[in-house]
């Protein structure tokens, strides 16, 4: 069962914390120009060992080595990779792993990437990571050039542990005249309230809400912006007993009957060939969700082929506009080169490789700076790649719409809350499956979600 897996997980984590000696571990270097360290047999405390996960990043490794190693020539940096097995299912994957081991002691010296660990807020609680509140006093940039409310998803009981260095936000994305159709305008979709209203009045009609049916993402992306902080670590309570939530999950039950009880069949993250867009534009669903750059200028995009686009963002319970951080950093407190590793933070944070970020991924920087300049370079590259038929869902003639960037950059700077840890509402989603899908009743989804979290959020 769920609740006994990752009872015994935090179990497991609180136990091996009390080790705090660390372990040789194999890794691999992570600079191809350095091809005399690859067969150098090196002491662990000799090391500065850096994890990403290679299949969601794309930083430039090599170039912030670059940077690094002008400045500690004599410091030697590799990738760490965990190899633990002992205990561990292959199907756990890399990520619990690494976890285990962080709590332990046994580790990597830096984390780039950790949006996806699951107990990072124990592990923050536990001191795994080293309190970087600091660091914008030691860079050339002022704190105030950075999304606060980004840059404050990382704070624990007033220490920054963890720095977001991106974020994504997700928007929905629909026709002016279905708004119309039903008798609202986008004002009546600013408020959590009045998005609900709509979201009734439309089901009632018998339309779909959403093109797309993959109803852990719908709800990881539309409870996570409604209810960010539905997960309070530091008082230990979770805070979704409230007739918003309770609506909330009546509209995703009604979904999934109005969608014939299909699951992921039309993804959010991926069209698996199906023209979305044109299942909205027949009028069989309302809307699309989008979670990144890249999706909101494809589906907007895709969508002014058949009319007058509006891209809006999800309200939050608490009138708040949500966004999730993405690429983040961390430092591990035990390490030997914390004056190193905080230098490799901040060379994260420099114009090269907040420019770097903007060009490359498509989350948004955390420097505002470059949050902008960001928009216009997607902007160009969403229409190369129409132009080189990238998009069979998009006629390659189509133009982006020109109001779409001044759009997503009015509701990218809107943004108020911060998601840090976004498996929280995947692992939330798990306790209400049974009621969306019909097999359970409210009462005893939320029952059973919050005995659960109780003890997990106070352990």
């Amino acid at each position: 069962m769920k609740e006994m897996k990752y009872f015994v997980l935090v179990i497991i984590l609180c136990t091996l914390f009390s080790c705090c000696t660390k372990i040789n571990s194999e890794s691999e270097n992570i600079d191809p120009n350095q091809p005399q360290q690859q067969n150098q047999t090196v002491k662990k405390e000799d090391v500065l060992y850096i994890y990403y996960d290679e299949t969601e990043i794309t930083i430039n490794m090599n170039l912030l080595l670059k940077h690094f190693r002008d400045k500690y020539p004599d410091i030697i940096v590799e990738q760490y990779k965990s190899t633990a097995t002992e205990g561990f299912t292959p199907g756990q994957g890399e990520d619990m792993r690494l976890q285990v081991e962080l709590m332990s002691g046994k580790g990597p010296d830096i984390i780039i990437e950790p949006d996806w660990f699951t107990n990072i807020y124990k592990a923050m609680d536990a001191g795994v990571f080293l309190d970087l509140t600091d660091i914008f006093e030691e860079t050339e940039v002022k704190k105030d050039e950075y999304n606060q409310a980004v840059l404050f998803s990382g704070n624990y009981k007033d220490k920054l542990y963890v720095i977001p260095l991106a974020y994504t936000q997700s928007m929905i994305v629909t026709f002016e005249d279905i708004l119309s159709k039903f008798g609202f305008t986008e004002q009546n979709m600013d408020n959590l309230e009045g998005m609900l209203e709509v979201f009734e009045t439309i089901q009632k009609s018998g339309t779909r809400l959403f093109a797309h049916d993959d109803y852990e993402n719908i709800f990881k992306f539309l409870v996570g912006s409604s209810f960010p902080d539905a997960f309070d670590y530091e008082s230990s309570k979770l805070h979704i007993d409230n007739d918003m939530f309770r609506k909330l999950m009546e509209i995703l039950r009604e979904e999934y009957v109005l969608s014939d009880k299909r699951d992921n069949q039309y993804t959010i993250e991926g069209y698996k060939g199906e023209d979305l867009s044109k299942n909205i534009a027949e009028g069989q669903a309302a809307f699309m969700l989008t979670y990144s750059l890249a999706s909101h200028y494809i589906r907007t995009t895709a969508l002014s082929q058949y009319g007058s686009v509006i891209v809006m963002p999800i309200p939050g319970y608490e009138g708040d506009i949500s966004a999730f951080a993405g690429c983040s950093a961390a430092v591990y407190s035990g390490m030997q080169f914390q004056d190193e590793a905080r230098e490799i933070i901040k060379i994260l944070l420099d114009d090269n490789f907040q420019s770097y970020l903007a060009s490359s991924r498509p989350s948004i920087p955390i420097r505002n700076k470059y949050a902008k300049s960001q928009l216009e370079s997607w902007t160009k590259k969403t229409q190369k790649d129409i132009k080189q038929g990238a998009y069979p869902e998009i006629d390659n003639e189509t133009i982006v719409p020109e109001d779409i960037p001044d759009i997503i950059e009015y509701n990218t700077y809107s943004v108020t809350n911060t998601v840090l840890n976004i498996n929280d509402y995947i692992n939330l989603y798990d306790y209400f499956e049974s009621y969306i899908k019909g097999e359970k009743s409210y009462e005893v989804c939320l029952a059973e979600a919050e005995n659960y979290y109780r003890i997990y959020l106070s352990e």
